[in-house]
């Protein structure tokens, strides 16, 4: 029965990466991440997570912070570092529609530069540099990179968890 479950969630994640219908991906990602959490699968609550969280930024929900913020929290909580440095990219969006690139850049070069990124962190990097370079100038962007490079993870970490903490309560009331 477990392999069942295991199964059915993996399914619901990928039917839910591949819609082009936000409502029905983010209706998949809710029942794949309530399966995860009956069966304690922190990978697979962490994947729930995120995928809610990109859903809600890319609709400008105000609940993606939450969504970035349990992610990050869960991946962190068992040493999955590529997984914490995507939740990290996720906040780092959120950060950059705040009007916050520069802090948001540092944190892009921190995952840049970390030797846990994989191939889905880069393209995620890939992807927010079009907008960082639209938004502050060459030397600022390259400067801020280069300061993301020396921060330290379990620091930003615990930065972003008490920076955006308040808004997990969002979440907790709504799972």
């Amino acid at each position: 029965e477990l392999g069942d479950k295991r199964g059915i969630v993996s399914n619901l994640n990928n039917l839910a990466n591949i819609q082009e219908d936000d409502d029905l991906a983010k209706e998949l990602y809710q029942q794949s991440l309530a399966i995860n959490q009956n069966l304690g699968d922190k990978r697979g609550i962490f994947h729930g997570f995120l995928g809610l969280a990109k859903i809600a930024f890319k609709q400008s929900d105000e609940q993606a912070p939450s969504w970035y913020v349990q992610a990050l929290h869960t991946a962190y909580s068992i040493q999955a570092i590529p997984q914490t440095l995507s939740a990290i990219l996720g906040l780092s969006g959120v950060l950059l529609q705040r009007g916050q690139a520069k802090r948001a850049t540092q944190l892009i070069g921190l995952v840049q530069y970390h030797p846990a990124q994989n191939h889905s962190t880069r393209d995620e990097v890939n992807e927010l540099m079009p907008l960082l370079e639209a938004t502050i100038s060459p030397d600022s962007l390259q400067a801020a990179l280069e300061r993301g490079k020396e921060l330290n993870l379990d620091t930003v970490v615990q930065e972003l968890l008490d920076e955006f903490g308040e808004d997990t309560e969002i979440i907790d009331k709504n799972l």
